[in-house]
């Protein structure tokens, strides 16, 4: 990452939060094929730009195996505000039952996930899958 990529990633300030809701309603959990709605929100702080949003899960404390797949939404933060994104993330046919670990980011274009990222945050237990 250059020192550019640096000095922008520092322009975003505040914690970031993270949630996964159940759009279809199950307390309980969901089922392969369901759509949960995963919801990243933050305190930006700088001049504007595209940037990344990123929720993936997984099993561990640190969620390193993407065992439901990456979940982007390419988006332009305009200017120094709040913000909140939501976006539609269908659970894999194939993801094996358990609850899963939630890690939701912001990146720049172009930085590798997991590896690279300018805030990130984590839910334990975020998403049950039936």
């Amino acid at each position: 990452m250059s020192n550019k990529d640096k000095d922008k990633g520092l322009l975003l300030a505040g914690a970031l939060g993270l949630g996964v809701f159940l759009l279809m309603g199950k307390p309980a959990g969901a089922s392969p094929g369901d759509i949960v709605v995963a919801t990243l929100t933050f305190d930006y702080s700088g001049d504007g730009g595209d940037y990344e949003l990123m929720v993936r899960f997984g099993y561990g404390e640190f969620v390193e195996e993407e065992t439901m797949g990456q979940h982007m939404l390419l988006t332009y933060i305009p200017e120094s505000d709040s913000y909140t994104y939501s976006w539609d993330v269908v659970i894999p046919v194939d993801a094996m039952p358990g609850s899963y670990n939630a890690e939701g980011s912001i990146l720049m274009p172009g930085m590798i996930p997991g590896e690279e990222w300018i805030i990130r945050a984590f839910q334990k237990n975020a998403i049950t899958v039936l």
